[in-house]
């Protein structure tokens, strides 16, 4: 059998609706749900699936499931891999690998289509004239807020404007992605191996290494910037999150927005017919609405994200800090243990 990965997002809906559209069975669809509610998309699948007459099942993950798989996500991964996704990744699998043996995932609409936030972001700043961009370097200098949840919007615009001085598209990418904002990053690795590695103009030379000349690939600062998330973000985390998960469960996982004849459409389109105002992947929502319940494509984007800050103030946290004391890894020099 083959079944689907369905998150209630644009990509995963599209791919489920259009199985739907060519099986003369109900499909077999997958969702990880969680208790709280600002991460639980599992309604909005529930209510495509129903709506396609899928045979569909959500398994609610907990914060005990997290601590249970991290060695098996040790064994799996074997490297550091920095998404937290891959845990509800494993548990996906873990539960589609018990009936189906092949399943199809959305991963790549984002990417081709211009659906993450920062390609909203990037097509704003890319437009600013340059004088003005430099100017919010100096809200960037700012002492980092603490990180609080009150405090989120204000370290995403200080996360922005940090980055808004950067010469072009490419370099923006690099910064948009950094997980971690660059002075604690300075405190983690100060008196370590890596003192010095992260001052300023990391992200600049860290782009040019990637991309000497990036202006070959476009004029367009959001071309280049979507051209890094396909060519570096997809390959190297959704890619690698999602077959590390599934070939750990024998699980097949295809990837049918990756076709080729998707990926050279998506590539002939200009950026303003995939991110039309506000709107990201435009062509896609409009030729998949005729097939998915009224109004379930226009709420925001969610992304498959965990509620990590509540379950690391809990005993998954003090798991973690166990990990970090006892595995020899605060005396490896990498990193400073009073900083972690």
């Amino acid at each position: 059998d083959v079944g689907a990965f369905l998150s209630g997002g644009v990509d995963s809906s599209a791919v489920v609706a259009a199985m739907a559209r060519q099986s003369d069975r109900p499909i077999k669809t997958f969702t990880i749900g969680f208790r709280e509610e600002r991460y639980n998309e599992a309604p909005y699948a529930e209510a495509i699936a129903r709506h396609l007459g899928c045979d569909h099942t959500t398994h609610i993950l907990e914060a005990e499931d997290a601590a249970t798989v991290l060695p098996k996500l040790q064994s799996a991964y074997d490297e550091p891999f920095a998404d937290s996704s891959a845990i509800p990744t494993w548990y996906l699998s873990r539960i589609a690998a018990g009936e189906v043996k092949v399943a199809l995932s959305g991963d790549g609409g984002d990417e081709l289509f211009f659906g993450y936030k920062r390609h909203m972001t990037e097509r704003h700043v890319g437009r600013l004239p340059a004088p003005l961009r430099r100017a919010a370097r100096v809200f960037a200098a700012l002492p980092p807020l603490p990180m609080k949840a009150g405090n989120a919007v204000l370290q995403r615009w200080q996360k922005t404007a940090r980055s808004a001085g950067l010469p072009d598209g490419g370099a923006r990418f690099f910064a948009k992605t950094q997980i971690t904002p660059p002075a604690l990053r300075r405190r983690l690795f100060a008196g370590t191996q890596l003192q010095g590695w992260d001052e300023e103009g990391a992200i600049e030379a860290l782009a040019a290494e990637y991309y000497p000349n990036m202006a070959a690939i476009s004029n367009d600062t959001l071309e280049q910037f979507a051209m890094c998330d396909l060519a570096l973000n997809l390959p190297g985390d959704m890619l690698t999150k999602v077959d590390r998960a599934s070939m750990a469960h024998s699980l097949e996982v295809r990837v049918p927005m990756l076709g080729e004849d998707i990926v050279d459409l998506a590539l002939a389109m200009p950026a303003d017919v995939k991110l039309r105002g506000r709107t990201g992947k435009y062509p896609v929502r409009r030729a998949v609405e005729p097939w998915l319940p009224p109004g379930i494509l226009d709420r925001r984007k969610q992304g498959f994200q965990i509620p990590m800050a509540r379950w690391f103030g809990g005993d998954f946290g003090a798991q973690v800090e166990e990990i970090w004391r006892e595995s020899g890894i605060a005396q490896s020099g990498f990193l400073n243990p009073r900083a972690v």
